[in-house]
């Protein structure tokens, strides 16, 4: 989490370990700040190591939240971040928050809240509590081997670092499929209660 990105709405990023030995994180910035951003110009980058802090923190990045699956599918994961990093940067529908949803989903993390357009990331990242509470970044310890450097794996030409992963969209971003159906019902849902609460707010403002 990087708190002071988008003028303060926030900023999201993923990282997952692959094997026990080395790991993948990634983000798109955004660098120009604009509503729409080009494939090109949208600042994807991700890289591998057996360490993801020092890019992050590089990056500055502010905070984590970490949690351990019983299993996990990398490399699943990592077909998020091939198509991730062919879709245009879009900040409603296509932004960080939808990027690292679908990554981490797609990883296995269970029970995330949904990317709704009613949250910031900053928002997202609290609804999230994972296996702990806020951790500062350069106190999180990914494992007890020294730290190397990271490696840029955009535009590697196969194999895939991954097993045999290749670019596809998941499930719930495709139309007509249950997943597309259950998330869209659940982006509804959020926006009906953060209406209400909204509501709620204002009318207890003007009343106080």
């Amino acid at each position: 989490m990087r708190y002071e990105g988008a003028d303060g709405l926030g900023h999201v990023g993923w990282g997952f370990d692959i094997d026990g030995a080395s790991a993948h994180c990634g983000s798109v910035e955004n660098p120009l700040g604009i509503p729409y951003c080009p494939v090109g110009s949208m600042g994807f980058w991700d890289a591998q190591s057996n360490d993801p802090v020092a890019p992050m923190m590089l990056r500055k990045y502010d905070d984590a939240k970490v949690i351990d699956l019983g299993q996990a599918d990398p490399s699943s994961a990592y077909c998020r971040v091939l198509w991730v990093a062919q879709q245009p940067y879009l900040v409603c529908g296509r932004n960080c928050l939808d990027d690292v949803y679908d990554v981490l989903r797609s990883y296995g993390v269970p029970d995330l809240p949904p990317p709704s357009t009613d949250w910031n990331p900053n928002e997202w990242f609290g609804l999230w509590r994972g296996n702990s509470a806020y951790l500062h970044l350069d106190q999180l310890i990914w494992n007890n081997r020294p730290a190397q450097h990271a490696t840029n794996l955009t535009g590697l030409a196969s194999p895939v670092p991954i097993g045999d992963a290749r670019a596809q969209p998941p499930p719930w971003r495709t139309v007509g499929t249950p997943q597309f159906e259950d998330l869209q019902a659940q982006l509804a849902a959020v926006s009906s209660k953060e209406s209400i609460r909204r509501h709620a707010a204002r009318y207890y403002k003007t009343r106080s």
